[in-house]
């Protein structure tokens, strides 16, 4: 029987790139010996005062984890100077963890090993451990420890609750829900894309965007704030704020979504009004620009926008309403956090669900707050309850 060779395949074909050692497909020199599986899930501990030990109550799921020690050696190939350096194998895997410059993160991917394993995910860790050297320091044998976390679109992770709600619900011979679902775009690489007088923002200069956060009300012209390291750690030296690379009345232009899902969406055109340097605090020196004047949404607010549905659990992250008037229930408002959705504009219609009868159903968008940083991208909204004629035409989430 002939042997079946562990496999690393790169699902994100930008990514590929033999040049830059990350072929499509990497095959390990030694079938691993062993691997470590990890799942975990969080609860939160609610004290009770005389109690010995704390409520404990389910909070959240984790991501599947893969530990996965492999083996390389060249020693096959000799010792002496002419030995095979054995990062020639190893190299790959490095890449694996980095940013790919044509792809703009680290790519997914499949490990797989015949019939037995398969898991998609991305690369977490990589840790390599040499141990073994030719006279001249080449290394020649090398452990490579690779941490996965297993990777899984939102479009799956729903597919795989409905089956699980319906499965329970033919248990109990209840009916399966069959409400619509969202329909979402890849949500992988959230990206941004600044313009000043014109020209974007490139290189290690785009890089070094640490925040992008973008306001926009019905009261208020629209807003825009970003953050950008100030600092090289290399020259000890500040990178900016002797230059003029950032200047007020700049005119200055942000998109905003996917980098899976192009174009991204043009969400403020304005003017730098202030750039503040920050050198207080755990964070390095750091530029704050903020920017206001003719946005993008005040050319385009009164154009008609198909609504978005959201659904708490789903692509509704946070949601608090509030009934008000005379009890009939005619006017009311809303608060949520969605996961980032370019789409999310100012005089919006959303179709909220999953929030039980009282408050389901459509709200007008009157402000809202488009984040992306370290924690990704993420949407904030404050509206007010919709007549029933824009309730009625709300369609499912869109890009």
């Amino acid at each position: 029987m002939s042997l079946t060779k562990a496999i690393i395949e790169i699902l994100d074909t930008a990514a590929v790139d033999p040049g830059r050692n990350l072929p499509q497909i990497i095959s390990v020199q030694f079938n691993p010996t062993e691997i470590s599986l990890r799942k975990a899930a969080r609860f939160s501990e609610i004290r009770l005062p005389g109690l010995d030990s704390p409520l404990l109550q389910f909070a959240e799921g984790r991501s599947q984890q893969m530990v996965l020690n492999l083996f390389f050696d060249t020693t096959r190939d000799g010792m002496s100077v002419d030995a095979t350096d054995v990062r020639t194998h190893t190299a790959p895997l490095l890449e694996l963890a980095k940013v790919q410059p044509a792809f703009g993160a680290p790519p997914r991917i499949r490990f797989s090993w015949g019939a037995g394993l398969s898991l998609p995910a991305v690369v977490t860790s990589v840790k390599q451990r040499f141990t073994l050297f030719n006279p001249d320091g080449v290394p020649l044998r090398a452990e490579v420890q690779l941490v996965l976390k297993e990777y899984r679109t939102l479009k799956e992770l729903l597919a795989e609750q409905n089956r699980k709600g319906a499965d329970r619900d033919a248990k109990v011979g209840g009916v399966p829900d069959q409400s619509d679902r969202v329909q979402s775009p890849d949500l992988y690489r959230p990206g941004f894309d600044i313009f000043l007088d014109g020209r974007p923002l490139a290189g290690e200069l785009a890089r070094d965007v640490m925040q992008v956060t973008f306001r926009d009300s019905e009261q208020d012209a629209g807003s825009l704030e970003f953050t950008i390291n100030n600092w090289d750690t290399e020259r000890r030296a500040f990178k900016y704020s002797n230059t003029r690379v950032f200047e007020v009345g700049q005119a200055v232009e942000v998109r905003m979504g996917y980098r899976d899902v192009a174009p991204l969406t043009p969400m403020f055109r304005g003017k730098i009004t202030a750039v503040k340097h920050s050198l207080a605090g755990p964070a390095n020196p750091h530029l704050r620009i903020r920017g206001s004047g003719a946005t993008q949404t005040t050319t385009d607010r009164n154009q008609e926008r198909k609504p978005v549905a959201l659904r708490y659990g789903e692509s509704l992250i946070r949601f608090e309403a509030e009934e008000e008037g005379d009890g009939r229930g005619d006017t009311g408002s809303v608060s949520g956090t969605a996961v980032g959705l370019s789409a999310l504009r100012v005089g919006v219609v959303v179709a909220i669900t999953g929030v039980g009868k009282l408050f389901t159903g459509a709200y007008r968008v009157m402000s809202v707050r488009h984040v992306i940083d370290r924690g990704g991208y993420r949407t904030d909204f404050d509206g007010r309850k919709a007549t029933e004629r824009t309730a009625s035409q709300t369609v499912p989430m869109r890009k």
